[in-house]
C-alpha cells in the first residue's frame, strides 16, 4: 500500500504560487486525485494554461503540486514560467559536435530539463519537428519529449540552401541572420558575425528593418478600411487640410507612393512621435504629379498620423496592439540602439552610429527593430491571419505602370519583395525579403553589417533554391 507523505500547503513553502502547464501545443496533461494517484476522469489541463498552486509534496523524488482539494498535477509539466513559443519545422538536422563523440538529448528545452539517457553521435541526421528559442539559443524537437541544444545541431535545408547561403554570405562579409522557410515552415536559419565586440549574433538579436515597417503601417490602414473607419478613396483634407493638393491626394495615393509628395527638410533633432508627424506634415511638399510613382518616406508618416487620429492613440500603441502582440513578435520602435539589438557596422567591423535623427522622422516608415523570426512570422501571417486574403489583395493593389503597393514590390507574378535600407557613413545598412505572394515561402536577410552584401541578387538567388 502506497503511503502518501503529508502535504505542505503553506504558501511560504511553495516553489511558486502560479504555475503554467508546459507540455505539447494543442494537448493537455492529466489531473490526479492524489500524488501518484488516479486520473480525475478525462479532465486535461491545456498546454500553456495557468493555475493557482495551493500545496506541494514530493513522492519518490517526483514533485507534485496541489491545485485545490484533491487535485494534483505532476511537477514534470507544471512550471513557474509560461512555455515559450514553438515554431513548427519539417526538415532534417545533423549533429555538429566533435567527431567520435555524442551530444545529449533532453526531455525539455527549459533550464530544469532532465537527461533522457539518449545521446546522438556527431554527424548523424535526424528529423526535426519544431524549434524554441530559449535565452537566444535554438532548441530543436526530435519528436515527443526529445530536445537537442541547437548549439550542436545544424538544420539541413531543402535543396541545400544552407550550403549556398554559407558560401554567398561568407563571400559578402554579411553579419546578421539568414532565414528561409517553405510552406510556412522554417528550413534554414543561421546567425553570422558579431552583434558587438564580445557578442555573436543570435536568432533573437534585434536589427533595424527600416522600410520593411511600411508593410506594418499598410496592414493597420487595411484593418481600418475593413472596419469601415477609413476608405482608400478618402482625401487628405479630412486629416491634414494644409497638405498640398489635400482635396485630391487619397489614402491609396499614399500607400502606393503616387501622391506627388516629396520629403521636406530634416528638423535636425531627435523627435518624439507626435512632433515627428507634425514636422513631416508641416514640411511635406509637392514635387510631382498625382498618380505617378515616386518613393517618399513621408507618405507613410502621414499614414501613421492618420492612424493616430482615427484611433485617438499613438501609432506605436496601435502597432503593438494590432500586430506585435497578437503575433507574438519580438520588436520595438526605437530611434536609438534598443536593448538586445546588434551594433551597426560597415567595412571590417567599423562601428557606425545609429542615425537617430533620421529614424525619429520615419514614424510609420522606418524606425522599427525586429529579429528575423518575427519578420518570418509577420510575412507568413500577413495574408490569411492578420488580414483575410481579400483584404490582403485590396491592400496590395498596384496602380497602372507601377509594381509597388503597401511596402511591397511585385517584380514578377506570384512574388513579393521587401527592402529596407538607410545610408551610413561607410555604406548602406539593409534588410531584405523575397517570398511568395501568399507569404508561405520566403528568404530573409537582416543584419548589422550588410554594406558588402549584393542584396537583392543574393536574396533572390537563395529564394530560387526553394522553388
Amino acid at each position: 500500500m502506497l503511503v502518501v507523505p503529508a502535504v505542505t500547503t503553506q504558501a511560504a513553502t511553495l516553489d511558486f504560487n502560479v504555475g503554467y502547464i508546459n507540455y505539447v501545443a494543442g494537448y493537455g496533461v492529466a489531473l490526479f486525485d492524489a500524488p501518484n494517484g488516479k486520473p480525475i476522469g478525462d479532465r486535461k489541463l491545456a498546454h500553456g494554461s495557468s493555475w493557482k498552486v495551493t500545496g506541494q509534496t514530493t513522492v519518490n523524488g517526483q514533485t507534485w503540486y496541489n491545485l485545490g482539494g484533491n487535485q494534483w498535477v505532476s511537477g514534470q509539466y507544471l512550471k513557474s514560467t509560461p512555455p515559450l513559443p514553438e515554431t513548427p519545422l519539417n526538415t532534417v538536422g545533423t549533429v555538429n559536435y566533435v567527431p567520435g563523440y555524442s551530444i545529449a538529448i533532453w526531455d525539455s528545452y527549459r533550464s530544469d530539463h532532465q537527461f533522457t539517457g539518449k545521446k546522438l553521435a556527431h554527424g548523424t541526421s535526424w528529423r526535426v519537428y519544431k524549434q524554441v528559442i530559449n535565452n537566444g539559443v535554438p532548441w530543436y524537437n526530435l519528436g515527443g519529449n526529445q530536445w537537442i541544444d541547437g548549439t550542436y545541431f545544424r538544420l539541413q535545408a531543402a535543396n541545400q540552401i544552407g550550403q549556398r547561403a554559407d558560401t554567398l554570405l561568407s563571400q559578402e562579409g554579411f553579419s546578421g541572420m539568414a532565414l528561409a522557410y517553405q510552406n510556412g515552415q522554417i528550413v534554414f536559419q543561421q546567425a553570422y558575425g558579431q552583434a558587438s565586440a564580445n557578442t555573436d549574433n543570435t536568432p533573437t538579436t534585434l536589427y533595424p528593418v527600416y522600410s520593411m515597417q511600411k508593410q506594418f503601417t499598410a496592414a493597420i490602414i487595411q484593418q481600418l478600411v475593413a472596419s469601415g473607419q477609413l476608405s482608400y478613396a478618402q482625401t487628405m483634407d479630412k486629416f491634414y487640410p494644409g497638405l498640398p493638393n489635400a482635396k485630391q491626394v487619397t489614402v491609396r495615393n499614399l500607400i502606393t507612393h503616387t501622391s506627388g509628395y516629396g520629403n521636406g527638410a530634416s528638423s535636425g533633432k531627435v523627435l518624439d512621435e507626435t512632433s515627428s508627424i507634425q514636422w513631416v506634415t508641416n514640411h511635406i511638399k509637392s514635387i510631382g504629379s498625382i498618380g505617378t510613382y515616386n518613393y517618399q518616406d513621408g507618405n507613410y508618416t502621414i499614414l501613421a498620423g492618420i492612424i493616430a487620429q482615427i484611433t485617438k492613440s499613438s501609432y506605436a500603441t496601435q502597432l503593438n496592439q494590432r500586430i506585435l502582440q497578437p503575433l507574438g513578435l519580438h520588436g520595438v520602435i526605437s530611434n536609438t540602439l534598443p536593448s538586445g539589438a546588434a551594433n551597426l557596422y560597415t567595412g571590417n567591423y567599423r562601428p557606425e552610429q545609429v542615425p537617430s535623427v533620421l529614424l525619429s522622422e520615419l514614424v510609420g516608415a522606418g524606425n522599427l527593430w525586429l529579429d528575423a523570426n518575427s519578420i518570418y512570422q509577420f510575412e507568413k501571417s500577413l495574408d490569411g491571419t492578420l488580414l483575410t486574403h481579400a483584404q490582403f489583395l485590396d491592400m496590395s493593389q498596384t496602380p497602372a505602370g507601377s509594381i509597388y503597393a503597401a511596402g511591397m514590390w511585385h517584380p514578377t507574378a506570384g512574388v513579393r519583395r521587401v527592402h529596407g535600407a538607410v545610408s551610413l557613413s561607410g555604406g548602406n545598412s539593409d534588410a531584405y525579403y523575397w517570398g511568395s505572394l501568399n507569404g508561405q515561402s520566403g528568404v530573409i536577410l537582416v543584419g548589422n553589417k550588410t554594406d558588402q552584401l549584393s542584396g537583392d541578387p543574393t536574396t533572390q538567388a537563395l529564394y530560387q533554391y526553394l522553388n
